[in-house]
């Protein structure tokens, strides 16, 4: 079973939905902040429908399962839109 790759924009739209700010870094990247946890996550600039590069979307998982602002677990669900996720 084939399934769609995640997206740049996926990425995004998650972080935004956990309270992070966005501020541009430089031309070809942005950074994504969380005051609370002191958290500070960098992705590339582009299209949203980018396939999201696997280190980008690992290293997020880790990042925020670390800083205790979302399970592993929940990870997947909380990308698709499918967890309630607090902010």
């Amino acid at each position: 079973m084939k399934t769609e790759p995640i997206t740049n924009g996926q990425l995004i739209k998650l972080l935004l939905r956990l309270g992070f700010k966005r501020h541009n870094l430089d031309d070809a990247h942005e950074v994504f902040t969380e005051s609370k946890t002191r958290m500070m996550f960098p992705l590339p600039k582009g299209d949203p429908q980018t396939p999201a590069q696997f280190s980008n979307i690992a290293g997020l998982r880790v990042q925020l399962h670390y800083r205790g602002i979302l399970e592993q677990t929940d990870f997947d669900a909380a990308l698709a839109g499918t967890l309630k996720v607090k902010s």
